[in-house]
């Protein structure tokens, strides 16, 4: 009884797969094998494209425009009363910079290319305005977040971040140096003009970074 038994559950068993081979499409997900690889170990293929939001960026001109008209009028009234190098030095060039940065989130407003590019190679980065930078994950050494006045960035550890200043020209040269003496590291990214928020843009850099570092630390894979 149990031998028939055991050969009635073998033939439908066989008769199943058979089916299953012939018609794929009948497969659920009880019906598939157990994977055995090590794809997880594999970098992942599809390029992460990240675009600006135009309403972050909108909000960045309106700020930056407002600061360097109240900048602008603070000076030309207190010049008319006051004397100092506060005063004649201090607030022209802030108000320059307010108006530079201001231009430059114009020019980042009718950009239509991806901010921030995610690879299996490394990042590509030009949410600043001011061109393009590549960092190899070869070059990472660590990822983690900070704080620095008003905003949160997320900062990525260079194997040799004095190496990579002196790579950079003009004002991102000048950029990455100020970030290395506010959050330790001169490539630091912040979510202000873009799609995603701090904590996501962390995750999809981080889970990236990791899968390119499992992928050589297993080159055999």
């Amino acid at each position: 009884m149990t031998t028939k038994a055991t050969s009635s559950a073998k033939g439908r068993r066989n008769e199943k797969i058979r089916q299953l081979n012939a018609h794929p499409d009948l497969r659920t997900p009880a019906d598939e094998p157990v994977s055995t690889s090590t794809d997880h170990l594999q970098p992942m293929t599809q390029d992460i494209m990240i675009h600006r939001n135009k309403k972050k960026v909108a909000r960045l001109i309106a700020i930056a425009f407002g600061a360097f008209t109240l900048t602008a009028v603070a000076w030309w009234y207190l010049s008319s009363e006051f004397i100092g190098p506060g005063i004649t030095i201090v607030m022209p060039l802030l108000a320059i910079a307010l108006l530079v940065a201001g231009l430059v989130q114009v020019r980042s407003y009718f950009n239509n290319q991806p901010a921030l590019i995610i690879t299996d190679q490394g990042i590509t980065d030009r949410s600043a305005g001011l061109g393009e930078i590549h960092i190899p994950w070869s070059d990472v050494t660590d990822i983690g977040m900070a704080s620095a006045q008003v905003n949160t960035f997320v900062v990525l550890q260079l194997g040799d971040p004095v190496a990579f200043i002196e790579h950079l020209q003009g004002i991102r040269k000048e950029l990455a140096r100020g970030l290395m003496k506010q959050v330790g590291s001169p490539v630091a990214l912040t979510a202000n003009s873009l799609e995603v928020d701090t904590y996501q843009l962390e995750r999809m850099l981080r889970e990236r970074w990791m899968a390119n570092r499992a992928s050589s630390d297993h080159p055999g894979f």
